[in-house]
């Protein structure tokens, strides 16, 4: 996107251990109250902020927060990732981001012809292919 700042980061794994109730893990995690974050969930389930987490589920969290709580069973991995919020509206599609929907077509074009985007290191296999693209979907609204 052309600009760089400052970004965090961190993977949290529940250990499991003594279980409470239903819950192998619990603490709170401190944020950059300047950073937007997300939490990512890679395996196992977990609840964060109040909000419960399954694997392959993303949450945001905006700027201004100073910790968010976690709770989750032994074996979850989650993922916290955080970054200056940039300023401007952008659209979100699959893989890809970009700040109008013609940037987004082109990255699917090009992630198609193998373009533009490198390897995956240890990955075996054709590329993913992308989902169609919907340009209603990527209009900018109101």
């Amino acid at each position: 996107m052309g600009r760089a700042g400052t970004t965090s980061g961190a993977g949290v794994t529940a250990e499991a251990g003594v279980t409470v109730g239903a819950v192998d893990a619990r603490g709170t995690i401190p944020l950059t109250p300047s950073h937007e974050h997300v939490i990512f969930a890679a395996f196992g389930t977990a609840l964060a902020g109040g909000t419960e987490l399954a694997p392959g589920s993303l949450l945001y969290l905006p700027s201004e927060r100073e910790s968010v709580a976690i709770t989750a069973r032994g074996g979850t991995r989650l993922f916290l990732l955080g970054g200056e919020p940039l300023g401007e509206t952008l659209l979100m599609w699959w893989n890809f981001v970009g700040r109008t929907p013609d940037d987004i077509a082109d990255a699917a074009r090009d992630w198609a012809r193998g373009q533009r985007f490198g390897a995956v290191p240890g990955y075996r296999g054709a590329p993913m292919p992308a989902p169609p693209l919907d340009q209603v979907r990527l209009t900018r609204r109101g």
